[in-house]
């Protein structure tokens, strides 16, 4: 058992030229990360392909600008994996002054797997969604018709 003074050994698990933002892991076991948006990096998030190698993710796309189009990525800092495969970005949407939403990715089959856009009503103006938690196992329960209705909107299981 290791102490509490005691040094915790870390391992390198890749390294990147541009600077991170948040990451999560596919069920492979792809790192897949944010690039913090005042970077103004060209891919809004990257997945590793190997240790030192970034790759738009989902594709190339998905974080390319496309006016007020709600189907690409803007400004995503927030990413999770959850149990179902599945990547969830919330996006800012304050580089293209979009709407701010989360993109869920299906990793298992490699497709979108929805769009929640944040309501106006969720947010003020000097709000900055970038953290979020995905709770699977007390939202599911819930007894509350609220938090019932907040999870069927957001994570219900894989189609």
């Amino acid at each position: 058992m290791r102490r509490a003074h005691e040094p915790t050994v870390g391992e390198t698990y890749s390294r990147s030229p541009i600077a991170l933002g948040n990451g999560a892991f596919t069920p492979d076991g792809r790192l897949v990360v944010s690039h913090h948006p005042i970077f103004e990096t060209a891919a809004r998030v990257s997945i590793f392909i190997d240790a030192a190698t970034l790759a738009p993710f989902p594709n190339a796309a998905w974080n390319r600008p496309a006016g007020c189009s709600n189907e690409r990525l803007d400004a995503v800092l927030g990413v999770r994996s959850d149990a179902h495969g599945r990547i969830w970005m919330l996006d800012m949407g304050t580089r293209s002054s979009v709407s701010p939403k989360m993109v869920v990715w299906d990793c298992v089959l490699d497709r979108l797997d929805r769009i929640v856009t944040l309501p106006p009503t969720a947010l003020v103006a000097c709000s900055e969604p970038n953290d979020f938690v995905i709770d699977e196992r007390r939202a599911a329960r819930s007894t509350s018709p609220t938090r019932r209705r907040a999870w069927a909107a957001t994570a219900p299981a894989p189609r």
